[in-house]
């Protein structure tokens, strides 16, 4: 009967309790930094998406330009662009600031775009393109 009283093979209900509180609060840190992961992730794609978004529009129009014979914009800074190209063929940029949206030969091209102005200084053009969260991409092109 000794043998049985003196028996330490198990767990006390306290060793468990201590064991399940020390789980719970490792769980609750742990879905802490996962929740935090997530939406720094979350916020930096949106982010990187935009000014993918902005670059490419950048990239498109000064492409544009390049393959155009003849520039034609509204005044001395406009939102509004039409390149022809030597066969003739036009590629207009047209920008409507009501729903922040650019538009390419009257199709929505890129979205969020807070600002699109083409300026012309000289034989040279200066296009920026701006969008909702801050990112500006300004390039500027010479006509030769």
């Amino acid at each position: 009967m000794k043998k049985l009283l003196t028996n330490e093979k198990g767990l006390t209900l306290v060793e468990l309790l201590a064991v399940f509180v020390i789980g719970a609060i490792f769980i609750l840190l742990l879905s802490q930094v996962m929740t935090g992961v997530q939406k720094q992730y979350t916020q930096q794609s949106a982010e990187s998406e935009s000014l993918f978004d902005v670059t490419y529009a950048a990239k498109v129009v000064t492409k544009d330009f390049r393959m155009a014979e003849t520039v034609i914009t509204d005044g001395e800074s406009s939102g509004e662009v039409t390149f022809v190209k030597p066969d003739g063929t036009e590629i207009s940029y047209h920008y409507h600031a009501t729903g922040q949206i650019l538009y390419k030969n009257g199709t929505p091209f890129v979205r969020e775009v807070t600002d699109f102005t083409v300026s012309k200084q000289d034989d040279m053009y200066v296009v920026r393109i701006s969008n909702a969260n801050g990112k500006l991409v300004e390039t500027e092109l010479i006509q030769r």
